[in-house]
């Protein structure tokens, strides 16, 4: 899970729209601030992972992180120019994804 890990990312605001604020409720019964919490790393900070692609696809980025209530959820995302960021799809952490993202917590207070 290591590959292509983002070291920082400057998040300057986040694109939703109807389409994919309606995705997020629907399919994966996240709320808008669930998302942007994640995508902010305001509350504990966030893992970023390029996803890899075939050549020519748009780039997306894998954003593990906790929202400040303490949901673990890992969101995909388009990066825009200047620093936005725009929320396509995501999920729960599974057990691996959470074992995962507490080491590299862990690692951070070192």
């Amino acid at each position: 899970m290591d590959d292509g890990y983002i070291e920082a990312v400057k998040v300057t605001g986040i694109e939703w729209d109807a389409a994919n604020r309606r995705h997020f409720a629907e399919r994966h019964r996240c709320r808008r601030q669930e998302v942007d919490d994640v995508l902010s790393g305001r509350c504990p900070p966030s893992r970023i992972v390029e996803q890899r692609r075939r050549p020519g696809d748009e780039r997306r980025l894998l954003i593990y992180g906790r929202t400040c209530r303490g949901r673990y959820l890992v969101i995909v995302a388009a990066p825009r120019p200047d620093g936005i960021l725009s929320p396509i799809t995501g999920w729960p952490f599974s057990d691996r994804d959470l074992e995962w993202y507490l080491r590299w917590q862990r690692s951070l207070r070192r």
